[in-house]
């Protein structure tokens, strides 16, 4: 989608669409969205401008710089890593030695199944920093849905709501000030938004939505270990597809359920 949108325009059209989404999910539901004080409110838009405005627009330029196998081995390999220590810090959790086993067990398997696939990039420091600042703010996100999903009764759709709507605030101000537009620079086909449209539900729309539902439930480092295995359903999608998979990268996938389940028994 590089050809067609900016970064910050893809992270904005992705937003809408997600929030429109949402917007739907409640009103089916019969759910008002208005019911939680306004500091949860504030405090849930702020993490979506951080986490998803600026987190997904430091992740596409990063895409753009290094492609896809770069960018995914430095943000999965630093965002479990910086929601570790800053879960500790700030919220106090603490994972013992055998979980912090089976965290080492799923990043050493999903960094060798990264590190195997194909793709043309190539790392370079801008590239790094961007990715970096994106797991970043991811893990400014979800700590800050951690702490409320667990200090008040509001619940997981409710803080994907209101995170996604703090990103389509933002969005808008950082394309007017760069000059930028959602118009995309070249012309668009069915098969184009087709294809961004079941990216926008399935990595957008049910992506936040069950992270937010798994930051509820578990501590934030486990929680954000376990979204980061998502790169392991790509390798069993394509020995689905009779495409060509190592024997290299399927030791990486086993390497890395084997740590799921030291994280699940634990």
């Amino acid at each position: 989608m590089s050809s067609f949108w900016s970064p910050a325009s893809l992270a904005l059209i992705k937003s809408l669409v997600s929030v429109a989404l949402f917007g739907i999910w409640f009103w089916l539901a019969g759910k008002p969205i208005f019911q939680q004080e306004p500091e949860t409110i504030v405090y849930l838009m702020v993490s979506g401008i951080i986490g998803i405005a600026v987190g997904d627009t430091a992740l596409f330029i990063a895409l753009y710089r290094m492609g896809e196998r770069q960018t995914l081995l430095v943000a999965e390999t630093a965002a479990p890593v910086f929601i570790l220590f800053g879960a500790f810090i700030f919220l106090a959790e603490q994972v013992t030695l055998v979980q912090l086993f089976g965290v080492a067990l799923v990043i050493f398997g999903v960094d060798w199944v990264i590190g195997l696939r194909g793709g043309r990039g190539h790392f370079d420091a801008i590239g790094v920093f961007w990715a970096l600042l994106a797991a970043i703010c991811q893990c400014f996100g979800v700590l800050v849905s951690r702490l409320f999903l667990v200090e008040t009764n509001i619940s997981a759709e409710e803080t994907a709501f209101w995170r996604i709507a703090g990103a389509c605030m933002a969005l808008p101000l950082w394309l007017f000030f760069r000059k930028q537009s959602l118009r995309p620079a070249l012309p668009v086909n069915l098969r184009i938004v087709s294809r961004l449209l079941v990216g926008i539900l399935l990595g957008t729309f049910f992506g936040i939505l069950f992270l937010q539902m798994s930051i509820a439930l578990l501590p934030a480092a486990l929680a954000q270990t376990l979204i980061a295995t998502s790169i392991l359903f790509a390798v069993i999608f394509a020995a689905l597809r009779r495409e060509s998979v190592t024997v290299h990268q399927w030791v990486g996938v086993v390497i890395a359920i084997a740590g799921i389940a030291v994280i699940s028994m634990a």
